[in-house]
């Protein structure tokens, strides 16, 4: 705005241009969210020419701090898992900040329909959606995360014990851990300065079906070894010099899939390994570690079934000899 005055008796003509300027103590791009618990002050600058002198005057700084915004989102990669019976299990999910403030939240579950138990809650580190006691953090008791950052998306595994029963439903809360609430609701002085909720309520729910893997029961799965001897006299005496042939019969039970199965065996004291003698349902498997299965490592021989489809009998045999 600029004003300008005619000369009048002793007085000079005086321009005025009056200019505001709105200054952020944050750098966002434009058209971003701003973070929460900002200060975003503002100052006006009135500046005029009197005569050949320029001059400018500030006022004080309005400023205000933005407040901190409560919003999350709750998703699940599937809508239906099958968990085994008898076994551990872990349900991916993903918890998203979606407000502009750092916030932790505090998450809930519970099971309807089936006695399959909830044991705590995890973040999958890979998100491979597989639980790794090595790699993933168990949540604590309280079963509330870290400070999330906006926007950042977390994976998440609740961990269940399968159980016997019909389908079941695994329903999952999460809530900001500042508050929660009907969209507006204040919480003066909370979370990293005043916090008010979103459009979410600060609380999402999640659900995904659980079904029993058929087949999957760990009382279906066993492991039985018997042995035979072979003395040098011909007789079946454990005396030094015989030959014991160990078998070992690994029954999978049902009409499931067993992942990852591989069995290991300590050669007993008092014994020495006989090269050559390791076998996989009557195939010869190579001592050496290479592309068979089988291998004799000094210690123990290991055998690797890999995936095997139940009903199945993987039968593994080798030889010692008595020292």
């Amino acid at each position: 705005m600029e004003v300008s005055t005619m000369p009048q008796g002793k007085y000079n003509r005086v321009s005025v241009v009056l200019t505001c300027f709105a200054g952020c103590m944050i750098a966002a791009p434009a058209g971003a969210a701003v973070p929460g618990c900002a200060n975003i002050p503002n100052v006006a600058r009135l500046a005029f020419a009197e005569g050949s002198a320029a001059h400018v005057i500030e006022s004080n700084v309005a400023a205000i701090r933005t407040a901190e915004l409560l919003d999350l989102r709750l998703t699940t990669t599937t809508d239906t898992i099958a968990i085994a019976q008898g076994a551990p299990g872990a349900i991916p999910f993903a918890l998203t900040n979606s407000g502009n403030g750092e916030e932790a939240f505090v998450l809930d579950a519970r099971i309807d329909g089936t006695d399959a138990s909830i044991t705590g809650f995890a973040i999958d580190s890979d998100g491979n959606g597989r639980f790794d006691a090595k790699i993933d953090i168990l949540l604590p008791t309280r079963r509330t995360t870290s400070l999330i950052a906006p926007g950042v998306t977390t994976a998440l595994l609740v961990l269940v014990e399968g159980g016997v029963g019909t389908t079941g439903t695994l329903t999952v809360n999460a809530r900001a851990e500042t508050g929660s609430g009907a969209p507006g609701t204040g919480f003066t002085g909370e979370g990293d300065c005043d916090a008010v909720v979103g459009a979410t309520g600060a609380s999402a729910l999640a659900t995904v079906t659980l079904t029993a893997a058929p087949g999957t029961d760990l009382s279906q799965i066993s492991v039985i070894k018997s042995q035979s001897v072979a003395a040098p006299d011909g007789s079946a005496l454990p005396a030094r010099g015989a030959t014991v042939t160990y078998t070992i019969q690994s029954r999978f039970g049902g009409n499931a899939v067993v992942r990852s199965a591989r069995l290991a065996d300590l050669i007993p004291e008092g014994t020495t390994y006989i090269p050559g003698s390791l076998s996989l349902d009557g195939a010869t498997l190579t001592d050496a570690d290479d592309g068979d299965p089988g291998g004799f490592d000094g210690n123990a021989v290991r055998v690797v079934l890999g995936d095997v489809p139940a009903p199945a009998v993987r039968s593994i045999q080798f030889q010692v000899k008595i020292q």
